[in-house]
C-alpha cells in the first residue's frame, strides 16, 4: 500500500505535487527539486519506489544514495 504522502510530508507535500505535475506521466525517473524538496522516483502501478528528502538538511558528507 502506497504511504499517504500529505501526512509523511506535512508542509512540503504541494513541492511534491509540483514537482510530479512539472513531467510528462510515462516519461520514466522523476529527479526533480522543487523548492528545498528533492523528489526522485520510478516504477509503474503496483511497482513504485523512490526517495524525497531535503538537501540542505543532509550533512555534508552523506549523499542520499547512501540511505538505507
Amino acid at each position: 500500500m502506497r504511504p499517504d504522502m500529505n501526512v509523511l510530508l506535512g508542509g512540503y507535500f504541494p513541492n511534491f505535487v509540483s514537482a510530479g505535475e512539472e513531467r510528462l506521466r510515462g516519461t520514466g525517473t522523476l529527479i526533480q527539486r522543487n523548492g528545498d524538496l528533492q523528489v526522485e522516483s520510478a516504477g509503474r502501478p503496483g511497482n513504485f519506489f523512490g526517495m524525497a528528502y531535503l538537501p540542505g538538511l543532509m550533512p555534508a558528507n552523506l549523499r542520499a544514495n547512501n540511505l538505507p
